[in-house]
């Protein structure tokens, strides 16, 4: 599925000298009349998810999920502006494919009480070479805990932690003469989620 962005240009500033320079060499002017037309089209990244569940005991039960990501069309990104002229460029940020993998176990404490917990692993969706400052996105390791409540026959009250740990996330962007390059990663790369959830069967 693609994404569509269009919206108006109003103002078009601050280019930066190096560019401005660049294209006083080359000749060529970055001139966008105010009103122009701009499109952007983002593809959504397809999945496809394997999963399967099993009872162990009349208490506890396992599960795992295997699945795969198009994050490859996602990281290839086209922009149009329509105004005196029409101005196209496609950025191509290098992604890949990505895997996922996690088990999980659910048990039952009391008969109104539930406790879940589980692991993930999901590949990386560039490499070091090609990743940036702007998405700077590495595997992800996730451990995951929740605890859920039957409020009655019908409605469940559920509240879930889980640690997501993004790895270093190493950075070696060359932006050549002008930019130079940066070189570094993220430590620590740790992000925090809470999700509570309310379930009711009509």
């Amino acid at each position: 599925m693609n994404l569509h962005f269009n919206d108006i240009v109003d103002e078009v500033r601050n280019l930066g000298p190096g560019l401005n320079l660049i294209l006083d060499i080359l000749g060529q002017r970055f001139d966008v009349p105010r009103g122009s037309k701009v499109n952007i089209v983002l593809t959504n990244p397809q999945e496809m998810m394997f999963s399967v569940y099993h009872d162990l005991t009349r208490d506890l039960a396992i599960m795992g999920n295997f699945g795969w990501q198009n994050w490859k069309a996602f990281g290839n990104t086209s922009v149009s502006i329509h105004g005196g002229t029409t101005i196209e460029a496609a950025a191509d940020l290098h992604f890949s494919n990505t895997y996922h993998w996690a088990i999980g176990a659910m048990y039952r404490v009391t008969p109104a009480w539930l406790l879940t917990a589980g692991f993930a692993y999901d590949t990386s969706p560039v490499e070091e070479k090609d990743r940036t400052v702007t998405t700077p996105v590495d595997r992800q390791i996730r451990y995951a805990v929740g605890v859920q409540y039957d409020l009655s026959a019908r409605s469940t009250l559920g509240v879930a932690y889980t640690l997501i740990n993004g790895g270093d996330a190493p950075v070696n962007q060359a932006g050549g003469p002008l930019r130079g390059t940066v070189v570094g990663h993220y430590d620590p790369n740790l992000y925090h989620a809470i999700g509570l959830n309310f379930a009711h069967r009509f």
